[in-house]
């Protein structure tokens, strides 16, 4: 799965990525969990 954000000035920019064999809540908890602990890129 990927998670995308769209910038102010509308550029596209890959915030994670992650490569499960299931969709199970666990893995995109995961994913999530992964995605907060870094913050959003530009701070």
């Amino acid at each position: 799965m990927i998670a995308v954000g769209v910038r102010a000035d509308g550029k596209r920019e890959v915030l994670g990525m992650s490569v499960e064999l299931s969709e199970n809540e666990v893995h995109w908890r995961n994913f999530f969990k992964s995605l907060t602990s870094r913050g959003p890129p530009w701070s």
